[in-house]
């Protein structure tokens, strides 16, 4: 039986929308961070649903879905990019992914989800290998 994690998924990634993207300087994502998530630390990405899991029941599968936000630290990006030896086109790529994946329902943060965290990687590797961005 189909989980409602699986339902949400499925249901967002079958219908057109749109994500909002930005990115910033290390002390605005520090700062978000802390805002809405309670740590006061830098990070890579956050991202921002837009939606409820109920938003999802009451609508046709073609009506249009705002998804959320998506926002990247740029410091990260450089600081990631040059870490493990790849493009800044590559881990802007991948960083975007891993919000995106968030605003689709995918989490490895919360502990009853860790299991998904090693799905998530794996699933991002192959959708950035399949549009040819890969590791240099």
């Amino acid at each position: 039986m189909e989980t409602t994690l699986q339902k949400v998924k499925k249901e967002i990634a079958n219908s057109p929308g749109e994500v909002g993207l930005m990115i910033v300087d290390a002390e605005t994502i520090k700062e978000l961070n802390r805002d809405y998530r309670n740590q006061y630390k830098s990070t890579d990405v956050l991202s921002f649903p837009q939606y409820q899991e109920d938003d999802l029941v009451e609508r046709d599968s073609d009506d249009y879905l705002l998804l959320g936000d998506i926002v990247i630290s740029e410091s990260a990006v450089l600081d990631q990019a040059d870490k493990y030896g790849h493009s800044i086109e590559r881990e802007l790529a991948f960083l975007f992914l891993h919000g995106l994946l968030h605003l689709l329902g995918y989490d490895h943060e919360k502990e009853e989800a860790q299991s998904e965290e090693e799905s998530m990687f794996v699933l991002q590797e192959e959708i950035l290998s399949s549009l040819g961005i890969t590791r240099q």
